[in-house]
């Protein structure tokens, strides 16, 4: 009986954890002891090897440098610390008592026997760094050799679960990638049998399970889909405002009726960015410019104004966060308000105009009135006039004002610059 791909992983990659642990150790271990060992002659043997320099350094000096035997005596008591060997406590006394021999005459044949004593202690020093080396040598060896054979065991372990273990699951992978191509081409018609395989065989069973799933979906939901379709479609064109939907790409998904009329087209096929009027659109949402005129479009034989309104389509995506997929360009018929519009101005205009009329008779009446070849007036007919005056330049000046505001929305409003004193300006303020 095969193993199952669970327990083949188990054993392989237990086995492998196991020899990694055990080259961990081993590699610990042995770079501890190496590390202990040189630790021992940089300790031991070098610190006396550097003292014995010094002192002979300062029996050199002995004879011309006074604070050289200041600094022998130094050194002298490090090294009797540092006595790490057998025989170094022998040869350090024997130093010891030399150098004592010194202190009491110094002649040449004493420096030589202290020499010959500090030679005998570095030679101490030197064997034993020699002989720590071999030790740490042969530690070094021993570490190389069970590292690389564990480790040549775990590379051994590892080839072999590579070669092996891909083998027990590459075929029926393969059977089920095929399988999914299957059902990503739309044939639902696809069905595995992996019975051999234990592992795989619960996996055949679902994919065939969600493969007469999908067929049946199918089959009972394609005509609910284009159902839904065609309503969708009846509401968007039930619309009396021109709507037009792009994708994220700005590629044209739909436009209603209202829509194709005012682009002059037949059919939705027709759709293009070739056309004009589509084309200034999609450039107005990518490039929305400052001003916000309404757009003049002539279509279906008549003047038309739209208001263009951009409305940016985002939906829900795993019941999360909002996703931008696209934009309706709704364009809002107000030709009805444009013409209303108009018709005020012209009605204001015309007012203004006709105003003017009885105001320049009325001024014209008041002027022959002051007249005295007409009759000389009192008092209170002289301020009556002048108050009839008043208000009819007032007028005058209400009905310039409203033609103004017709010139103004009309855009035929001329500019006749000319030099003002400031102060004029505040009193007609103020008046």
């Amino acid at each position: 009986m095969s193993l199952k791909i669970k327990t083949k992983l188990r054993y392989g990659i237990g086995l492998l954890f196991a020899m990694i642990v055990l080259l961990g150790g081993i590699s610990v271990k042995n770079i501890s002891d190496m590390s202990a060992d040189t630790r021992n002659i940089l300790a031991d043997n070098y610190n006396s090897l550097l003292y014995s320099r010094r002192m002979l350094d300062a029996l050199e000096r002995i004879d011309s440098d006074p604070s050289a035997q200041a600094d022998f005596e130094k050194n002298l008591g490090l090294q009797k610390k540092n006595i790490t060997e057998v025989d170094e406590n022998v040869a350090t006394s024997h130093l010891v008592a030399q150098y004592e021999q010194l202190a009491k005459e110094r002649n040449e044949e004493n420096i030589r026997r202290v020499r010959l004593a500090l030679n005998q202690v570095m030679s101490l020093n030197m064997a034993s760094i020699y002989r720590k080396s071999q030790v740490a040598e042969s530690t070094s060896q021993k570490a190389l050799f069970w590292i690389w054979g564990i480790g040549l065991s775990c590379m051994v372990v590892a080839f072999a679960f590579l070669i092996r273990f891909p083998r027990s699951i590459n075929t029926p992978i393969r059977m089920l990638m095929d399988g999914i191509m299957e059902i990503a081409n739309h044939n639902y018609e696809k069905r595995l049998d992996l019975a051999k395989y234990d592992e795989f065989e619960g996996v055949a069973k679902s994919f065939n399970r969600m493969a007469e799933r999908l067929t049946e979906y199918r089959k009972s939901t394609l005509a609910d889909i284009i159902q839904g379709k065609k309503y969708i479609e009846a509401i968007v064109n039930s619309i009396t405002e021109p709507i037009i939907g792009l994708d994220r790409d700005r590629k044209i998904l739909f436009a209603n009726n209202e829509a194709l009329t005012i682009l002059n087209l037949k059919s939705a096929s027709e759709l293009s960015l070739r056309n004009d009027l589509l084309r200034r659109l999609v450039r107005e949402l990518i490039q929305p410019s400052e001003k916000k005129e309404p757009l003049k479009i002539y279509a279906d034989n008549k003047e038309s104004y739209f208001q263009v309104q951009y409305i940016p389509i985002r939906v829900l995506e795993n019941g999360e966060a909002e996703v931008y997929v696209g934009d309706v360009i709704l364009l809002k018929n107000i030709t009805e308000f444009k013409e209303l519009d108009s018709a005020k101005t012209t009605f204001i205009s015309t007012i203004s105009h006709e105003l003017k009329t009885p105001i320049s008779a009325i001024m014209m009446s008041l002027k022959l009135l002051e007249d005295a070849r007409v009759g000389a007036m009192n008092d209170e007919q002289k301020a009556l006039a002048e108050s009839i005056k008043e208000s009819s330049n007032r007028l005058l000046e209400i009905t310039s004002e409203l033609l103004k505001m017709t010139q103004v929305e009309t855009g035929k409003l001329q500019l006749n610059p000319k030099i003002t004193k400031p102060i004029e300006l505040i009193e007609y303020a103020i008046k």
